[in-house]
């Protein structure tokens, strides 16, 4: 990112809020912290803080949520867990193609490395959700 864009997204913010003033100094720091990162990946970041926030968006902000909107959300594992509950009562252990099909990737590749058949089949469903 060039400088001059870098100035384009001060005015956005300083725009949004009035209280933010912008300066060469400003300029050259927050060139200096972000201009490694696509203009168009910047102002979307700044363009949703200014959405989500009654304050000016700091350069640690701007960068996570850079990070944020290039990264998809990852699953944790609760959530996988309810993946395989669902896909079990959906599919049962004669379909796994179908219940692999259902969960997400990071999920499904957990789930295959585990064997689908003895998820399903398992008494002990606490000790396999713990694995």
């Amino acid at each position: 990112m060039t400088k001059s864009e870098v100035a384009k997204l001060l005015a956005v913010i300083a725009a949004a809020f009035p209280r933010f003033e912008v300066d060469d100094l400003k300029v050259q720091v927050w060139h200096e912290m972000l201009g490694d990162l696509d203009y168009s990946l910047a102002s979307l970041a700044i363009k949703r803080l200014i959405l989500e926030s009654t304050f000016p968006p700091s350069i640690a902000e701007v960068r996570k949520a850079a990070v944020e909107i290039q990264t998809p959300e990852q699953t944790n594992g609760t959530q996988a867990w309810g993946e395989v509950i669902k896909a079990i009562r959906n599919f049962g252990h004669y379909r796994e193609e179908e219940a692999l099909a259902s969960m997400s990737p990071r999920t499904a590749y957990v789930v295959k490395c585990m064997g689908w058949r003895e998820i399903c089949m398992g008494e002990e469903s606490g000790v396999i959700r713990g694995q």
